[in-house]
């Protein structure tokens, strides 16, 4: 599905992958975290499930192309989309215990993450104070969307919701340097 704001450009922007909130990083910094992404990353194809609801979960995805999203199913089978991760995002799927995902990880599109085990993960953000400020920056985005995508339920209309989601990926997408205009490709079927 396409989706295009007013614009008098009519070229369609490509998604370019990236990981922008990371570039500010010092380059020996960045260099390193890329290293370790790498060695960690495994390609999933649109609608894998990388991680199961309540499957042990002592890693730490990071979406390095492609779009993925946190998923809850329901009882009769339907799956629901909590949230969707671009590149660049941090996934920290531990439920309250600690060990076991919250929710399920399942490719939109055809996706890399990198699953890093979770203790390499805290060595490195104690490694580099930067990092761990850029990833509590990233958490604190997805906190607020949360809150925003609440009030929209419990007070907003279904068109409402829907041009909210729009614009909110809209502008993800444009600070994650993936679009400069908001037309994008939406990898849903439904």
């Amino acid at each position: 599905m396409a989706i295009a704001a007013p614009s008098t450009n009519s070229l369609v922007q490509q998604i370019k992958p990236g990981l922008r909130p990371f570039s500010i990083l010092p380059h020996n910094v960045y260099s390193e975290l890329m290293r370790e992404l790498q060695r960690f990353a495994c390609r999933a194809p649109s609608g894998k499930v990388v991680l199961h609801d309540g499957e042990a979960s002592e890693r730490v995805l990071v979406v390095l192309d492609g779009w993925v999203a946190s998923t809850k199913c329901l009882e009769d089978g339907e799956t629901q989309i909590i949230d969707f991760a671009i590149p660049g995002d941090v996934i920290e799927p531990a439920s309250g215990d600690g060990r076991t995902a919250g929710f399920n990880v399942e490719a939109m599109s055809d996706a890399r993450v990198s699953l890093l085990p979770e203790a390499h993960w805290e060595q490195l953000l104690s490694k580099f104070p930067q990092l761990a400020e850029i990833v509590e920056n990233v958490a604190a985005a997805a906190r607020t969307r949360t809150s925003e995508r609440l009030l929209r339920l419990g007070k907003g209309t279904a068109q409402t919701r829907i041009a909210y989601a729009l614009i909110e990926l809209c502008v993800r997408l444009k600070a994650a340097g993936a679009t400069s205009v908001c037309q994008y490709h939406l990898p849903l079927t439904q």
